[in-house]
């Protein structure tokens, strides 16, 4: 263990592409941003937490840190008016987890990538690319990084990294000035991601519930609705969609913990027919129905796309 969430800066003049490459001597000059001009405590009944202002020359970078009393979960909602050049910056956390690993999420799955650089080849892979999550687990305790538009990780002797900003000037000369906001969130679990329930953890994140308030209407609606759901955890529904060449429905979704599986998926609606198709809609295999229900095998990490009509 030791300290969480603190924000780390680096000079970053890459060898040749400013924008897209990070060069693995990035980290030799490090400054962090620990200037705080302000903390306020807040409450919000269901969660508490601080709102921090720091600042870092002519940059401000202001965060809302939330706890909740029904989850292990941290937020650190971000709000930064940044103005920097050939600046990396990241948000570190360190952790106390013995793992040579640690899986990122990519588009339909995850990959893993080692922890250390025993080789040049470990060495060289200093920065992932991932998308809504990186976990690191042992036997019995993980730790998961979410977050809702970041895409570069990293692991340095135990610290768990997210990077932030890269302050590129070419060919944009004032690529990352300006106003961000975004989200991520520190979740530390029993066992490892899959049982934590990280995968779905991060699409919440990412695709909050919404509430509306609505005027009375005439109809009537169950206490329990879904339009579709499913079977089993480790398969996630990412998509419903109109067809592109019908007005059939595409449901499709994929196999998230590289199990195969045996899967559900139920209709809130009726099902006069559903098929079985490749990912451009080709049509592959009659599935039987069977009270507004299909089911069939999903491989570890399959796409799985299914006609509804």
């Amino acid at each position: 263990g030791g300290r969480a969430n603190y924000i780390e800066a680096f000079e970053d003049l890459p060898y040749e592409y400013d924008a897209w490459e990070l060069s693995n001597y990035y980290t030799e000059k490090k400054y962090e941003i620990s200037d705080v001009s302000s903390v306020e405590f807040i409450d919000e009944g269901a969660r508490f937490g601080f709102n921090i202002k720091r600042k870092f020359y002519n940059s401000e970078f202001g965060q809302k840190i939330w706890f909740y009393d029904n989850s292990a979960r941290i937020d650190f909602d971000t709000h930064a008016d940044w103005h920097q050049e050939h600046i990396m910056v990241k948000a570190a956390f360190d952790i106390d987890v013995n793992s040579d690993k640690a899986t990122y999420e990519i588009q339909f799955g995850s990959v893993e990538r080692p922890t250390h650089k025993n080789t040049s080849w470990d060495a060289a892979r200093f920065e992932v690319c991932g998308h809504k999550y990186m976990d690191i687990s042992d036997y019995g305790y993980g730790v998961s990084l979410l977050n809702d538009c970041k895409y570069g990780y990293n692991v340095d002797n135990g610290t768990m990294k997210l990077s932030l900003f890269k302050c590129a000037t070419h060919p944009d000369p004032d690529a990352d000035k300006g106003e961000h906001i975004f989200t991520y969130s520190l979740f530390p679990h029993a066992g490892n991601y899959r049982e934590a329930g990280t995968v779905q953890l991060a699409y919440e994140i990412n695709n909050p519930l919404k509430a509306f308030s609505v005027e009375k209407q005439n109809g009537k609606l169950p206490e329990k609705y879904s339009f579709v759901s499913c079977s089993s955890d480790n398969f996630i529904v990412e998509t419903v969609k109109k067809a592109e060449n019908s007005d059939d429905i595409i449901v499709r979704g994929y196999e998230s913990y590289n199990k195969k599986t045996d899967v559900t998926l139920r209709f809130g609606f009726d099902v006069k027919e559903a098929t079985l198709c490749d990912l451009l809609e080709r049509e592959v295999e009659k599935l039987t129905i069977d009270n507004n229900t299909v089911s069939f095998v999903a491989k570890p990490f399959e796409i799985i796309t299914v006609k509804i009509k």
